[in-house]
C-alpha cells in the first residue's frame, strides 16, 4: 500500500505535465542569448500633466544647494542649535525632511517626512534650519527649471 502513495505524485506530475503540451511541440524550450537578444524591458511612463505647478518627484536633474553636498552640510552645522532639551535627555537620530524646491531655487513647503524619536524640539530645530536655506539650484526638466521634491536626512548626534 505504501507504494501507491509514493507513485501518485509522480504519476499525477507527468499526467499533468503531458497534458499541458501541444501535439507535435517540443517538452522543453531553450533560450538562446539571440532569442532574447531584442528583448526590450518596458518601463512604465508617468504622465506629466502640462501644468506649471506640477511637482516632479524625480527630475531629469535634481535640485541642488549652491556648492554641492558638502556646502549643504557645512550650511546645516553651522546654522543648526542641538536643543538645550535634547542635550540635557541625550536625545539622538535622524531628523527626515521633505521640501519643494521652487523654479527660482526658493524652498518651500518644508515638512517633517519622519522626526527623531522623542525630540520635537530637533524636529523643530531641523525645520528652522532648512527653511532659512539660501536658494538652490532648481531641478530641471527638458532643460528647463521645474518644481520638484528633496528629501534630506539631519543627524542629530552628542
Amino acid at each position: 500500500m505504501n507504494h501507491y502513495f509514493t507513485l501518485l505524485p509522480a504519476i499525477l506530475l507527468l499526467s499533468m505535465t503531458c497534458a499541458a503540451q501541444e501535439p507535435n511541440q517540443p517538452a522543453t524550450v531553450n533560450y538562446t542569448k539571440k532569442a532574447t537578444e531584442n528583448f526590450e524591458i518596458a518601463e512604465p511612463v508617468e504622465e506629466i500633466p502640462h501644468d506649471s505647478n506640477y511637482i516632479y518627484p524625480k527630475p531629469e536633474m535634481f535640485a541642488e544647494f549652491i556648492g554641492g553636498r558638502t556646502e549643504m552640510f557645512r550650511y546645516i552645522g553651522a546654522n543648526i542649535e542641538y536643543p538645550p532639551n535634547a542635550v540635557k535627555q541625550k536625545l539622538e537620530g535622524k531628523c527626515y525632511l521633505k521640501f519643494v524646491v521652487e523654479k527660482d531655487g526658493a524652498i518651500t513647503d518644508v515638512q517633517i517626512a519622519r522626526g527623531v524619536p522623542d525630540c520635537p524640539e530637533c524636529d523643530a530645530e531641523a525645520l528652522r534650519a532648512v527653511s532659512q536655506m539660501p536658494k538652490w539650484k532648481p531641478g530641471e526638466v527638458e532643460g528647463k527649471p521645474v518644481r520638484s521634491y528633496f528629501y534630506l536626512p539631519i543627524s542629530f548626534h552628542l
